[in-house]
């Protein structure tokens, strides 16, 4: 069930991000020949797409993370794996809460998000934000994919079906993003400066993220080695 809600999540994500792509230039070089063919709306449109595009990231990743940790309660029945499951299910229900949180506070008055120039608006150090978010989760993907390998490795049965066993599972290593900070996510200043290639690089980290969550949390349970049974 909280795989299907992850994966709406994720689907909402991938619609904002094509939105982006269609109405606000992703992908088209740096933020000057947007400006300069098209003017500042579909730069205005896109800070106000990452408000939307921050939740619903944080949202998937932590439904996702969520569903695994409650199958290993089910399936490890040891009393620290459960207690560890449910102290990280709290952890990152906390986390996604607080990146939520920060990004509806870290701007006052709100349309500071997309419109620096309100008078007597300021917003906080966006870039500590996102870091602190991206590192968090970075923590939080190591941590729900390392929890059942000590115990899998204590398993009875021939090493070879083992491996394949502990392969499975770390298969969702290859998953992690590749750098801690949400990338696809650049702070108004610098995607309003004119050199800026924030719409040019944000298409090589989003594709990446959409792919993470829903993937990472059906791994296990469907690839066909997960059962033995053709070995």
């Amino acid at each position: 069930m909280l795989t299907a809600v992850s994966q709406l999540f994720a689907v909402g994500l991938e619609g904002v991000s094509i939105s982006g792509v269609y109405h606000c230039g992703i992908g088209y070089d740096h933020t000057d020949s947007i400006v300069f063919e098209y003017g500042m709306a579909p730069v205005i449109l896109l800070l106000k797409l990452l408000v939307p595009l921050q939740f619903l990231w944080a949202l998937s990743l932590g439904f996702s993370k969520i569903s695994i940790l409650l199958l290993y309660k089910s399936v490890f029945a040891v009393p620290i794996v459960i207690w560890t499951a449910r102290g990280a299910i709290g952890f990152i229900g906390l986390w996604v809460f607080g990146t939520i949180l920060a990004g509806c506070l870290i701007c006052r008055p709100f349309p500071m998000n997309w419109d620096p120039s309100i008078p007597g608006g300021y917003c906080g150090d966006q870039v500590l934000s996102f870091t602190v978010t991206g590192v968090l989760n970075l923590l939080t993907d190591v941590m729900v994919l390392v929890l059942p390998l000590p115990y899998l490795v204590k398993l009875q049965m021939r090493l070879y079906k083992k491996l394949v066993l502990l392969g499975v599972f770390s298969m969702g290593f290859l998953f992690v993003p590749p750098v801690p900070i949400p990338s696809d996510q650049p702070t108004d200043i610098e995607f309003l400066v004119p050199a800026s290639s924030a719409p040019f690089e944000s298409t090589l980290s989003s594709p990446w993220t959409l792919a993470t969550s829903p993937t990472r949390s059906l791994w296990p349970t469907s690839f066909p080695a997960s059962s033995l049974r053709w070995l």
